[in-house]
């Protein structure tokens, strides 16, 4: 699993890329997820959509980022590009009746954009 982070104005991108499931070192993400935490966004653009599967460890990641930018009463939190897989295990775990999500990018900064939260 890849994690890259950007920022533009106030928006922050969270791109995901590569299986998330168990199995893989959580070193190598945890680094950047605390970096992530410690800029404190209070719009956060998650795009998996290069992410072909998801297990347990997504869900607790995705859970993760959520909560740490929803617990702020301004925080805003869109997921974009689940492949049906993805949404699969996101209607499963009933995630995506608390999230919010786009079919693409730019559906995503175009909700966080919004006056109005999603």
């Amino acid at each position: 699993m890849q994690i890259e982070i950007h920022s533009a104005d106030d928006i922050y991108t969270l791109s995901l890329k590569g299986r998330l499931v168990a199995g893989t070192d959580p070193e190598e993400y945890s680094e950047q997820l605390s970096a992530l935490k410690t800029m404190k966004p209070t719009k956060l653009l998650v795009d998996v959509s290069e992410v072909p599967s998801m297990g347990s460890m997504g869900v607790g990641i995705l859970m993760n980022i959520y909560a740490s930018i929803i617990k702020n009463p301004e925080g805003r939190f869109v997921l974009v590009g689940a492949n049906s897989r993805v949404r699969q295990v996101l209607d499963v775990t009933r995630l995506s009746k608390i999230m919010s999500l786009a079919p693409d990018v730019a559906t995503g900064l175009a909700i966080l954009r919004s006056a109005n939260p999603a």
